[in-house]
């Protein structure tokens, strides 16, 4: 092995006397690689890379270049194979010109070597090409170009446990250049070759166009040792490729799988291939290493910069440590590791693929202790096995600030074990997804932080249906997850849906919302074979939770389950099927308004704070329910005892003595009911004639609540009272309030009551806002006017007269929304010069301090 330490920038085919295994040490220079490791001039058989250094002290380059490689076919070959790096010249006027570096009879032919017989026809391949060639006679080489060619491959190969080192004054630049494998014909079981050099080539996938002639590509990962997936667009995007780099098309080669595209979308492949081969047998190139860090890789421990553009790469990509990383439109076998990199990364179709045999189980992405975040872009990562337990798609460890748009994180193989995620994400803070598109395993968020996931695209399963053996969710959380919102998602594919709920969540999980999934209209079916039980569920002193706007057909089971252990659910316009009946609501402070689904009223033991619930049957029939927990806290003003009335803390109301009474008000207005049926009140637990009925409704009309009734209803003329109540509007909603009084003396504690409504499915499309901001006046003069204006969606929110020096208010405002705030007091002395002034939403928060000075003249 040749030791070479550059004393000037320096092209690799300027350096003699290579023996295979060379070390390079770039010693403050620019190392240029533009020509294969085995063929090129002063390259050999057995001239691949080991050890590659830029030096610390120094710094440099290394700068592999697949920019100007130039393929051009021909007919007519005579004569011998000229010397490397011979000019090779256009014969027409196109004034093409570029070195020799190789002559193949085919894409899966070793070149053939200088001053050997020309074959009579094949490739010509050439570097650092400028013009144009054409359809002539070429110069320097006895043969005809048969068009003006297009770009041509490199082949860069590596000792196994040989390194890349970059440190932190230099960089490593691999730059290459889209490589065209073919045109797609719309048929199953399409093949294409990659250009092998004759010998082994390992491919993770290619590039396929999603629109003819617009180059807008998405990865296709090689889907390995597995045969079977489904042939839709959501899960069918993988393609099989041999280790010779022949590419199947919807087709695994035993029978037809994956998804077939179009015909006429263009395939490439980044044009710098990057192989391994063992110290004993350099000419030759191997299958990647089942112990990936024995594979050729990279020692970035140095602040190493590196960029990398259009690859295929079967070394390991590790960056550890690094200073920068960039990637784009590059394909990296079985996986690669991001640990520790101390500026914001990018990488942008990024693909990994798998090995078409000895299947490697490891994580396509593991990333760990970056928290200078990043933005990854229409990347795809693919496992062949979630056999085991922690068999993950993605790994990601603290880390912060990272955005991912559009990636898809798929296995190839079904899932095998409860344990095994697409994503597991522990400790990580502020991250987004964006559009992933998950098949197979929920994303698991441990001990997470501000995470955000919006449009989700699911597929329980990457053939068949939905898997029944565990419990599946789109979002698992657990151990203290706190402050994310998931918003919207899709399951394109029948019977692909989550067994067991799209969200779970255990374990001091807290400020989670889940929303804006379906529409009344339009819901997420949860399949017709093997449905999924639940929206959500939550155990273990989950806290804080919002599930909003969420709207889904064919529950296995109902809407949602928990535990007295989890305070403060809010849900608000969650449909399931009209039909659902099993929903309790054992969760302390659990509100539920405008439900979709009939639920249970069944009383729970040791829960509290959780009282009124309404909701609909059907399109044209609702309920309004009170269930009787004693009142928390926060639910004070809810409830109202008197006369010895008491609860039981078993879900009851224990009223057994004539003239024990209790009354409950609604916290909020109700949306989505048009009127009261007449129809008499429902109670649970007691005994309705026991009791008389008294009601105050809120119209929401400015008015406040009415005068209570004094009537002593019965449930049946309750109703009959109800049902001739006018004005109702159901876009603004009603408060009630209801007085329940004993008028003759029993034994049984009332569990539950529910009036009945009419509503119709334009009323139920009023919907609540998803967001109330809190919006805080301090330092007011008591007895001044305000105004709160949301400048930017232009809507008043609130106006009214300080009683206080402090005025909070809550309005629908999001994050990053301008809010203004005018004061003035000027009908009564004192007076004070109006006051304006503005604040910016944030974390659903504005505050603003007023100084308002005393107006003399007036």
């Amino acid at each position: 092995m040749a030791t070479f330490t550059l004393s000037v920038d320096t092209n690799i085919d300027a350096l003699t006397s290579k023996a295979g295994g060379d070390t390079y040490n770039t010693a403050g220079f620019i190392l240029t690689i533009d020509q294969d490791s085995r063929v090129g001039t002063n390259q050999t058989t057995s001239t691949t890379l080991g050890p590659v250094t830029i030096t610390a002290a120094t710094g440099g380059a290394v700068n592999i270049d697949g920019t100007a490689i130039w393929m051009i076919p021909y007919t007519g070959g005579s004569g011998n194979v000229p010397a490397w790096n011979t000019a090779i010249t256009d014969g027409g006027a196109g004034g093409g010109t570029g070195k020799l570096i190789g002559v193949h009879s085919a894409l899966t032919a070793a070149s053939t070597a200088t001053g050997a017989a020309m074959p009579a026809t094949g490739f010509i391949r050439v570097k650092q090409k400028s013009g144009t060639y054409t359809a002539n006679a070429l110069g320097g080489i006895t043969a005809t170009a048969s068009d003006a060619g297009r770009i041509g491959w490199l082949e860069i190969v590596g000792d196994e446990a040989s390194t890349v080192t970059a440190n932190r004054l230099g960089s490593v630049n691999i730059t290459g250049a889209w490589y065209s494998i073919g045109t797609t014909s719309g048929a199953s079981n399409q093949t294409m070759q990659i250009p092998n050099n004759g010998l082994l080539r390992y491919a993770a996938g290619v590039f396929i166009e999603k629109t003819a002639g617009q180059a807008d590509y998405e990865f296709y990962p090689n889907a390995g040792t597995t045969t079977t997936t489904g042939t839709e667009a959501t899960r069918g995007k993988v393609v099989w490729i041999d280790n010779t780099g022949l590419v199947r098309i919807g087709n695994s080669g035993a029978a037809t799988n994956g998804y077939t595209p179009a015909s006429g979308l263009a395939v490439v492949i980044g044009n710098i291939f990057f192989e391994n081969c063992t110290t004993a047998a350099r000419t030759a190139n191997v299958i990647p290493n089942a112990t990936i860090a024995t594979r050729y890789d990279f020692t970035t421990t140095g602040g190493g910069v590196v960029n990398v553009d259009k690859c295929n790469m079967a070394w390991y990509f590790s960056m550890s440590q690094a200073y920068s990383v960039a990637v784009s439109n590059s394909s990296f076998v079985d996986g690669i590791l991001l640990s520790e990199v101390a500026t914001e990364m990018t990488l942008s179709k990024v693909g990994v693929g798998n090995k078409p045999t000895t299947a490697l189980l490891m994580s396509p992405l593991t990333m760990t202790y970056c928290f200078a975040g990043g933005i990854f872009t229409d990347c795809v990562w693919a496992r062949v096995s979630m056999a085991a337990s922690g068999a993950h798609t993605n790994t990601l460890t603290d880390c912060t600030g990272f955005t991912f748009l559009r990636d898809t994180i798929r296995a190839n193989t079904i899932k095998g074990n409860a344990t095994t995620y697409a994503v597991i994400a522990t400790r990580l803070k502020q991250c987004t997804w964006t559009n992933p598109t998950i098949i197979q395993g929920p994303m698991n968020f441990v001990t997470c932080d501000d995470i955000a996931v919006t449009d989700i695209i699911y597929a329980n399963c990457v053939s068949g249906t939905t898997v029944t053996t565990y419990a599946t969710y789109w979002y698992l959380l657990t151990t203290n997850t706190i402050n994310c919102t998931f918003s919207g998602g899709t399951m394109p594919v029948t019977n692909t849906q989550p067994y067991t709920a799209l969200l779970s969540a255990s374990t001091g999980c807290a400020n989670i919302r889940l929303r804006s999934i379906g529409t009344r209209g339009s819901p997420v079916t949860f399949g017709s074979a093997n449905a999924c039980g639940l929206v959500y569920n939550v155990a273990t002193a989950c806290f804080d939770f919002k599930i909003q706007q969420v709207y889904v057909s064919n529950t296995r089971t109902g809407i949602m389950t928990g535990d007295n252990s989890c305070k403060g659910i809010l849900e608000e316009h969650v449909f399931g099927d009209y039909a659902d009946a099993v929903d309790v609501m054992a969760v302390l402070n659990l509100e539920r308004k405008a439900m979709g689904g009939t639920g249970a009223l069944t009383a729970q033991t040791s829960v509290y704070g959780t009282h009124w619930r309404d909701g609909f049957t059907g399109t044209t029939a609702g309920r309004i329910a009170i269930l009787m927990n004693e009142a928390t806290t926060e639910t004070n003003s809810q409830i109202a005892l008197s006369n010895g009335a008491a609860f039981t803390s078993a879900g009851g109301l224990y009223m057994p003595i004539v003239g024990h009474s209790a009354t409950f008000t609604m916290p909020n207005y109700m949306l989505g009911h048009t009127s009261f049926a007449n129809s008499a009140l429902v109670m649970a637990g007691g005994t309705a004639t026991n009791y008389t009925y008294d009601y105050a409704i809120d119209k929401n009309d400015g008015n406040g609540f009415s005068t209570l009734t004094t009537s002593n209803y019965t449930a049946t003329t309750l109703g009959t009272a109800l049902n001739g109540i006018t004005g109702i509007d159901a876009s603004l909603g009603f408060k009630l309030k209801l007085e329940i009084t004993t008028g003759t003396t029993n034994a049984t504690a009332i569990t539950s009551v529910y009036m009945t409504t009419v509503s119709s499915t334009t009323a139920q499309d009023y919907l609540y806002p998803l967001d109330l901001t809190v919006i805080t006046i301090n330092n007011l003069v008591v007895g001044s006017s305000y105004e709160v204006y949301n400048i930017t969606t232009s809507t008043t929110l609130a106006t009214g007269t300080a009683a206080t020096s402090t005025v909070e208010i809550s309005g629908v405002a999001s994050n990053g929304d301008i809010i203004r705030v005018r004061v003035r007091k000027s009908s009564t002395a004192p007076k004070y010069v109006p006051v304006e002034t503005q604040s910016i939403v944030a974390n659903l928060i504005a505050s603003v301090y007023v100084n308002q000075i005393e107006d003399t003249v007036a």
